[in-house]
């Protein structure tokens, strides 16, 4: 029993790793984006500072 018990909360685990994964990777890469963003942004206002 007890290894029915640990093969079912590895897979639990497994869907909720994936999930976690995908969150991850989401905000990372929307993170990444707003950085870009900004960066841009700040350089077209300093060249229009010039």
């Amino acid at each position: 029993m007890a290894n029915g018990t640990v093969r079912g909360a590895t897979a639990n685990t497994g869907q909720d790793t994936k999930d976690l994964m995908l969150l991850a990777v989401g905000t990372l890469v929307a993170g990444g984006g707003v950085f870009l963003l900004g960066s841009r942004l700040k350089r077209r206002r300093a060249g229009d500072d010039g």
